[in-house]
């Protein structure tokens, strides 16, 4: 009978043990997913200002050739400085964010190379180019007011 006791004791203690242990390891899961989301939705946000900043250019717009067919949707080749999941427009289009083996397998030429280069706490710098035009251009973003501006960028082709 003591046994039996004895090993109900354990069994229920066990048990709450492997509760409390299921019950931190949800906690901890839960607590690692909301600040991974948290964490890409505010890199994400100042990147999707940063980088529509970008393809707005004005001087850039007249190499876009949006009259020719084919052109439109602008397609922007996806890397860290350009993930997937930023949600930009240019022309009344999403632009199509796409990988290098998504571009190569479909044969598309005419898509835009944006990449961060100088990244400092109110200072940013990219290089952007659009290889079908021949077109190169590097932006510097100044943080004002908790929002990124361009401060200045040089546009030229080559």
């Amino acid at each position: 009978m003591l046994q039996q006791v004895y090993n109900a004791a354990i069994s229920s203690l066990a048990s709450r043990n492997y509760n409390q242990y299921m019950s931190k390891i949800a906690l901890q899961l839960f607590s690692f997913l909301l600040a991974t989301a948290v964490r890409a939705h505010c890199q994400s946000v100042p990147e999707q200002h940063i980088i529509q900043q970008m393809l707005d250019l004005p001087e850039l717009q007249q190499y876009y050739h949006a009259d020719i067919l084919n052109r439109l949707p602008i397609k922007l080749l996806e890397n860290e400085s350009a993930p997937r999941n930023l949600r930009l427009q240019k022309f009344d289009f999403p632009v199509l964010i796409l990988s290098a083996s998504e571009l190569k397998k479909q044969e598309i030429k005419d898509y835009v190379s944006i990449h961060k280069i100088v990244s400092g706490r109110d200072t940013l710098m990219y290089n952007l180019g659009y290889s079908i035009e021949g077109v190169v251009c590097r932006v510097r973003f100044i943080k004002q007011h908790a929002v990124w501006k361009i401060q200045n960028y040089y546009l030229a082709e080559q």
